[in-house]
């Protein structure tokens, strides 16, 4: 027979005895959620923008030795 070892479980259940975990479903907490989502969505766009820029830049130098 074998035990199962869950360090993750161990963690969670300390944090809820300490009193660290809290449930986010205010409505302060989804509006915040929602905010961070749109700011990553742009952090997203702006890096696969910058990433083609990229490829496209590298794909025109010529390398000579």
């Amino acid at each position: 027979m074998f035990n199962l070892v869950s360090k993750s479980d161990k963690i969670q259940a300390k944090l809820q005895l300490e009193g660290k975990v809290s449930l986010l479903n205010l409505p302060d907490d989804i509006a915040a959620i929602n905010a961070m989502n749109k700011s990553m969505e742009n952090v997203r766009r702006d890096f696969k923008a910058k990433d083609e820029k990229s490829q496209q830049k590298a794909a025109g130098v010529k390398l000579t030795s």
